[in-house]
């Protein structure tokens, strides 16, 4: 198990912690006068310093699939369960609910992602604007039964 170093807020108070890198889901950039990273799992955040580019390539090479999808965000995409066609948005969770994390992507990263789940046989869903609630269930076994 590899765990990471963060702190629980960006000034530094509540101290440090270690988070699995396996239950790290994406990575975002919020800059400010030292480049700084949030940490994203499903239900926390944390905070690290250095450049997205860097923690990404720092993970890569360490044996982690994170991939770039916008120039704030790096997704892990072993956690991907879902992806949104209309929107553009991955999400780590086949059945959304209200506190659903999702994570933005650039409209031309999109397929890439897409590509590179099918590569890695990731098992997700795929939502499309014209798929009903029963559709979407549908595929939500199908990727269940997969896994």
């Amino acid at each position: 198990m590899d765990l990471l170093s963060v702190i629980r807020n960006n000034d530094g108070s509540g101290g440090l912690c270690s988070v699995e890198i396996k239950a790290v889901v994406f990575l975002e950039y919020i800059g400010g006068s030292t480049p700084q990273i949030k940490i994203h799992t499903t239900n926390e955040e944390f905070y690290i310093w250095g450049t997205l580019k860097t923690w990404t390539k720092a993970l890569q090479d360490s044996g982690y699939d994170f991939f770039p999808v916008d120039r704030n965000f790096s997704i892990h995409i072993r956690n991907i369960k879902r992806l949104d066609d209309q929107y553009k948005r991955a999400y780590f969770e086949y059945e959304l609910g209200r506190d659903s994390k999702s994570c933005t992507l650039a409209w031309e990263k999109y397929k890439a992602v897409e590509k590179k789940l099918k590569q890695i046989n990731q098992p997700f869903v795929e939502t499309k604007a014209s798929d009903d609630s029963r559709m979407i269930s549908i595929k939500i076994k199908e990727a269940l039964s997969r896994s």
